[in-house]
This record gives structure tokens, sequence and C-alpha cells, in this order.
């Protein structure tokens, strides 16, 4: 009697510690499922984030290469309206008109100055000269960034030192994104770059809040 009762009692304790152990590999593996689930959300946003940086720095380079294009094109321009402007004009102040390329009435406005008991400096004459010529040459080309309208009247009408400065924004059309440049020039005719840097996208912002209705029918 005493033997059967020793091996139910030994019995009961052996399904016991069986059941605890199923139990505490259930619970192992739920952390090891719950800890993997958390590694791969973790995975997946690191990656989401990386392929984000990844598009935006290659469509910066994009945008950057396409600047770079129009920025030899302008410096090119620059230097061929200095030959021109220096080409131009002689040491008694005369313009060489028969060298001029176009028929913008320009002519028509200086003659006048030119006429005048006391002419325009040289130095002026060629910085107007050089202005107009590259504002000119920069119109005559394709596929360039636009450029602020200049006024001949208010070039005309500018004191002796009339600064070169330039800003054009490129625009990448894949991407949308901008980049303004501006360039001026340092006293040995130089060019320099005074800005170049990313134009920040356009968005529109609300300070509404607006309430609908989850569970309205349409």
């Amino acid at each position: 009697m005493n033997l059967r009762c020793k091996n139910i009692i030994d019995s009961k304790v052996y399904k016991d510690d069986k059941g605890s152990s199923s139990v505490l590999v259930i619970l192992v593996m739920l952390l090891l499922i719950t800890f993997g689930v958390l590694a791969m959300m973790s995975s997946y946003s690191n990656l989401k984030i990386a392929r984000k940086n990844a598009s935006w720095t290659q469509g910066y380079y994009l945008l950057e290469s396409e600047a770079s294009l129009a920025y030899n094109k302008v410096v090119k321009i620059i230097d061929e309206a200095k030959v021109l402007s220096d080409a131009l004009i002689d040491e008694q102040a005369q313009i060489k008109w028969a060298l001029y390329p176009f028929d913008d009435g320009l002519k028509t406005a200086l003659d006048p100055l030119l006429q005048e008991a006391i002419p325009p400096e040289i130095s002026w004459l060629k910085r107007v000269l050089f202005h107009w010529s590259f504002y000119q040459l920069y119109n005559a080309q394709v596929d360039m960034p636009v450029l602020e309208p200049m006024r001949l009247e208010d070039l005309l009408e500018s004191e002796q030192e009339i600064p070169f400065v330039i800003e054009y924004v490129t625009v990448h059309e894949a991407t949308g994104r901008k980049l303004l440049v501006a360039l001026d020039l340092d006293p040995d005719d130089k060019v320099i770059i005074t800005q170049w840097r990313e134009i920040p996208a356009e968005f529109d912002y609300s300070n509404s809040i607006g309430f609908s209705d989850p569970e309205e029918n349409e």
C-alpha cells in the first residue's frame, strides 16, 4: 500500500515538473519572438532612414552637378563680356560700334552721353559695356537659369562704380530641388561665389485643427 502511494506521488511530481518546463519554454519562445520582432522593426526603420538619406544625398549631388554646369557657362559668358567690352572702346573713349554684335538700342542711348562737353570716364563706359554685353550674351544662351531683368536706363543712371552682382536659381527638373547661386567680381575682376545653397522646399502650413466624425456614413 505504501509503495503504491509513493508511486502515485512521484508520478504527480514528475507531471508538475514537466508542466513547469513547458510553460518556461513557451515564455522563453515568446520573449525571443518579441525581441526578434522589435529588432526587425528597428532594422527596417534604419533601412528606411538610410534609403531616405541616400536618396537626398543623390538628389543634392545631381542638383550640384547641374548648378556647376550652369556656373561654368556663366563664368565663360563673363569672360566673353570682358573681352568684348575691352575691344569696343579705345583710349579716346570712342566706341567701335562695328564690333558690337547686338541691335538693342545701346548705341542710341550712349551717343548723347559721348557728345557731351565732359564725356563719361572710360572706366565707367567699360563697366556699362561689360554689364550690358554680359546680359545680352547670357540671354542669347539656351537652357540657362533665369536672371532678374536688367534695364538699360537704370544702368546708365548708375554711379561711377557699377557693382556686378548676379543671382540665379538652378532647378533640377527630375527632383524639383533648387540651388541659389550668387556671384560677384573682386577688384581684379575675378569671379567670387558669395552664395551657393539649396533653397528649402516650400510647404503649406496651417494652424487650424479640423475635426471629423469617424462614424459618419458617406
